[in-house]
């Protein structure tokens, strides 16, 4: 005897999120399908065998399936657009706004550049939320990325993924170009602001879905960062400079920063989700 048995794994269980450091990729598809082989006997049990097919369904990503301090799937229509974040803000030739979403539908945030208009205004589209609570220990920011387009130079880049660790205006972002991505630091000094940078191994591909993580560890003198494409390694557990300080963080995603020589540039953002402790 056959049976088709449907089953699903919640987003933040144990099969996707079972703690601050474990989240996996989403490939953002929905027709995948997983078959397994079962023995259903005659009281109910079933053993793994030939007699049945499991067809696991991926459920779609919602944030009333996740616990953690803050979760946008920008699907929320009835709280108003962006109406979870602190505040938001575009200007420069830049701007930012629903668009269809098939990583986790209805919809997704969008945010699109149209180069430089000035040398003294950056393009700029930002969702920024602020938190009372401090760093203490451990943080972690999840989100889905596709880019649309890229700049024409394959030298120009965007920031984005960006995290202020709260204390004196350090932290770190995410530089996006068409090769040699980077994870880069900011620290103000009083000769000046410090960007060092670190290469990712991986890079976001044209027109793909990807899931991105950025996880951060926090020790007096010794913040780490690791960063996963699609839980794969991108940058390896990397210790931070040790001028860093923390207290109440700021998290903000959209094009943080556009580089002069970027013409143009358009990318979704979905699945939102910061915690820390």
């Amino acid at each position: 005897m056959q049976r088709r048995i449907a089953a699903a794994c919640v987003w933040l269980g144990a099969c996707l999120f079972p703690s601050l450091d474990g989240l996996s990729g989403n490939d953002g598809g929905d027709d995948a399908t997983t078959d397994v082989t079962a023995d259903v006997s005659a009281d109910g049990a079933a053993d793994v065998g030939a007699d049945a097919i499991v067809d696991v369904v991926p459920v779609p990503f919602s944030c009333a399936q996740v616990d953690a301090r803050f979760c946008d799937d920008f699907d929320d229509e009835d709280a108003g657009p962006f109406a979870h974040w602190t505040s938001s803000y575009s200007g420069g030739g830049a701007y930012f706004a629903r668009a269809p979403s098939d990583a986790s539908a209805p919809t997704a945030s969008q945010f699109e550049s149209f180069g430089w208009k000035d040398s003294s205004a950056s393009p700029y589209a930002i969702l920024e939320k602020d938190f009372v609570a401090p760093l203490t220990t451990s943080a972690k920011l999840s989100f889905d990325l596709r880019v649309d387009q890229w700049p024409a130079s394959a030298s120009a880049y965007f920031n984005t993924g960006d995290l202020a660790f709260g204390a004196n205006g350090g932290g770190t972002n995410l530089v996006l170009r068409q090769n040699a991505s980077a994870l880069q630091e900011t620290i103000p000094t009083d000769a000046g602001t410090q960007y060092p940078s670190h290469t990712l191994t991986m890079n976001p591909l044209l027109g793909v879905w990807l899931h991105v993580d950025e996880i951060w560890t926090f020790a007096p003198n010794a913040v780490t960062i690791e960063v996963r494409f699609d839980g794969k390694t991108a940058l390896a557990a990397t210790t931070l400079d040790s001028r860093h300080k923390y207290g109440l963080p700021t998290m903000r995603i959209g094009e943080t920063y556009v580089d002069q020589t970027n013409d143009r540039a358009s990318f979704l953002t979905d699945n939102v989700v910061f915690d820390f402790q």
